[in-house]
């Protein structure tokens, strides 16, 4: 979505995404993203693990929430 390339903040908290919603996320790209609320959604170590392999989709990102998670 063209959308994505101008997205700022980015608030899922409590969204049920799990691994698989995290990994769906990730495969896009935000270039100016810089805040990324994922708390509550039970993304656990496998969605953690994406988190983390995406860094460069997400070059602007200064803020991440990941408050009960199950990381």
């Amino acid at each position: 979505a063209a959308w994505r390339k101008t997205l700022v903040e980015l608030h899922l908290d409590v969204c049920r995404l799990g691994a698989a919603g995290v990994e769906e996320l990730v495969a896009g790209n935000f270039p100016r993203l810089t805040t990324l609320e994922l708390s509550r959604n039970a993304v656990g170590t496998r969605g953690g693990v994406a988190l983390a392999g995406a860094a460069k989709k997400f070059p602007a990102l200064t803020s991440l929430r990941l408050w009960d998670d199950r990381l």
